[in-house]
């Protein structure tokens, strides 16, 4: 019986996952159509709190992408992060 991944095994899998998806030149293209749409714009709507709340998710979620991008390309701050023991819904 396979024992459990690790968080680190998760989280160098996820990184790799990423890393191969928008390292592509269809998912560079969708990158940065995404920078364009969510990551330069401001999340507020004046007077409408639900539709800042919708743009901070598509903002949130941008964002995340490019965390694991960064971490793609920055080994020791994996490695710190790791040390840090993170739980697998802090990775």
């Amino acid at each position: 019986m396979p024992s459990e991944p690790t968080i680190g095994d998760l989280l160098k899998q996820r990184v790799s996952d990423y890393a191969v998806m928008f390292g592509s030149e269809q998912g560079k293209r969708i990158l940065e159509e995404w920078r364009i749409s969510v990551g330069e714009r401001s999340s507020h709507t004046p007077g409408d709190p639900y539709q800042t709340a919708f743009k901070e998710g598509e903002r949130s979620s941008y964002l995340r992408v490019l965390y694991y991008l960064k971490l793609a390309k920055n080994p020791r701050r994996m490695a710190q992060l790791l040390e840090e023991n993170p739980t697998q819904e802090e990775i």
